[in-house]
C-alpha cells in the first residue's frame, strides 16, 4: 500500500511500477536472450534476477554482455533489438525497443521490458562494475550457459586488427541486409 506521506510523484512512480508488474507474460525467455547474444558472438554473458527491486520498475532480469569493439557492441545491441521487435515486444510506454547509448563507445542498453540487456566493452564493464552494484542492492545471480564466443575466443591482438577491420566492413553489409540500417 502507498504511504499517506508519499508525494504525488512517488505515488505516480509506484502506480507505474504496479502497472508494469501486471503486464502480460513476456514473449521470450532469459534463455532466448542468451541465445541471441550467442548468435552475435557476445562474450562473458551474465544475468541477474532483479524482480521486485525498485518496486518492479526494472523488469525481471538484467543481462550483461561484453563486446570486442564498438562495432561489435552495436551489432550485438541491434541483434537483440531486432529479436525483441520480431516478437512484438514493447516498452512500458508502448514503444518498440530502442537502443540507449547508440552513439556510445562504451555501453549500449536495450530495454526489452522483462529483460534489460547491457552490452559493454571490457573496459567499461570493469569500470562501471554494474553486476557488483546490483548484487549489493539485492539482485540475485542467475546461471547462464557460456556463449560460443566466450568459450573459444582469445583476446584480440595487434595481428588481429586487419581481420577485425574486415569483420567491421562485413558487419555494415550484414546490418543493411538484415534491415538494421536506420533511416
Amino acid at each position: 500500500s502507498t504511504s499517506v506521506c508519499a508525494s504525488p510523484r512517488q505515488r505516480s512512480i509506484l502506480s507505474f511500477a504496479r502497472a508494469l508488474s501486471s503486464a502480460p507474460a513476456p514473449s521470450y525467455s532469459l534463455d532466448d536472450v542468451v541465445s541471441w547474444l550467442d548468435a552475435e558472438l557476445a562474450l562473458d554473458v551474465s544475468a541477474l534476477r532483479v524482480t521486485g527491486l525498485l518496486d518492479g520498475a526494472v523488469g525481471d532480469y538484467f543481462v550483461f554482455a561484453t563486446a570486442r569493439s564498438r562495432v561489435h557492441m552495436r551489432r550485438v545491441a541491434k541483434g537483440v533489438r531486432h529479436e525483441l521487435k520480431e516478437r512484438g515486444v514493447a516498452t512500458a510506454l508502448g514503444a518498440a525497443p530502442g537502443i540507449e547509448g547508440a552513439d556510445s563507445d562504451e555501453w549500449m542498453l536495450v530495454d526489452g521490458g522483462h529483460a534489460v540487456v547491457s552490452v559493454l566493452t571490457a573496459e567499461a564493464r570493469d569500470k562501471f562494475a554494474l553486476e557488483r552494484k546490483w548484487l549489493e542492492r539485492g539482485a540475485v545471480s542467475v546461471a547462464v550457459a557460456p556463449t560460443r564466443a566466450s568459450a573459444a575466443a582469445p583476446p584480440l591482438t595487434a595481428e588481429d586488427l586487419p581481420a577485425a577491420a574486415a569483420a567491421a566492413a562485413a558487419d555494415a553489409g550484414d546490418d543493411q541486409q538484415r534491415g538494421f540500417v536506420e533511416a
